[in-house]
């Protein structure tokens, strides 16, 4: 386990996951980038926390539409400027609006792949680049249990999150050799605003699902996504942090 300072990207970092895990990444001194699309004040909020009310290399802030490649490429342009290397990119956003197959719109299937799977792909194709000049860096996904199981009324963020399974597990092989790390994390139903979305009964159902019979816990999964991102050998691995069977 390596103790040195990592430069890490955090993509979602104004969603409740993200925000858990710019806070551990900096509680243990990594400088962040916070990447946010529409919740700019969260974002400046949340820097204000961590004790950075005017931002600096060591913390700071990143606009981008993740459907957009060149929003995309002008989020990573910010990033150079700023940084000499990335040693982590951590991929947290996310869409969920829940509906039943024959409900979705085209509109509404392009939106939530755009965001879910294009925007995964299109910001590890820039990290990977970047890495494979140093021979280093890890790429870490949050996925989804539903991309492996399939849910009722989630079929296209099931269909989406079983891409990015596909993306990490493929761009693993592709860039071990650069030494690239590519992992994703199946993080389970987490107390965050999307996770708060489903109804009651929804969410009751899903921690009923888990042998402990309880949700994941959110410090928890941002500390082992932290643990997971300072191991150098382990690449195209699938974690599942809940206690539901797959």
């Amino acid at each position: 386990m390596g103790l040195s300072r990592q430069n890490v990207l955090i993509v979602g970092g104004s969603g409740g996951l993200g925000m858990e895990l710019a806070k551990t990444f900096y509680e243990k001194r990594d400088r962040l980038a916070l990447h946010y699309f529409r919740s700019g004040k969260k974002a400046k909020l949340l820097m204000n926390e961590l004790g950075h009310s005017s931002e600096s290399d060591d913390a700071f802030t990143c606009q981008a539409d993740l459907r957009q490649a060149h929003s995309v490429d002008t989020l990573f342009d910010l990033i150079k400027k700023r940084w000499s290397h990335l040693d982590v990119l951590i991929h947290s956003g996310g869409l969920n609006e829940d509906a039943l197959f024959s409900k979705i719109s085209e509109t509404d299937w392009n939106e939530t792949v755009k965001i879910n799977l294009t925007g995964v792909f299109l910001c590890m194709k820039l990290a990977a680049g970047w890495m494979m000049a140093q021979k280093k860096g890890h790429i870490i996904n949050i996925a989804s249990r539903s991309g492996m199981t399939g849910r009722i009324g989630q079929a296209s963020y099931a269909a989406s999150k079983a891409g990015v399974i596909g993306l990490t597990k493929a761009a693993s092989l592709e860039w071990g050799m650069d030494q690239i790390q590519v992992n994703a994390v199946l993080p389970g139903y987490l107390p965050t605003p999307m996770g708060l979305k489903l109804s009651l009964r929804h969410q009751q159902k899903m921690v009923l699902e888990n042998s402990l019979h309880k949700s994941s816990s959110l410090k928890e999964v941002a500390q082992f996504i932290f643990n997971l991102s300072r191991m150098e050998n382990v690449s195209g691995q699938v974690f599942n942090l809940d206690s539901r069977l797959i």
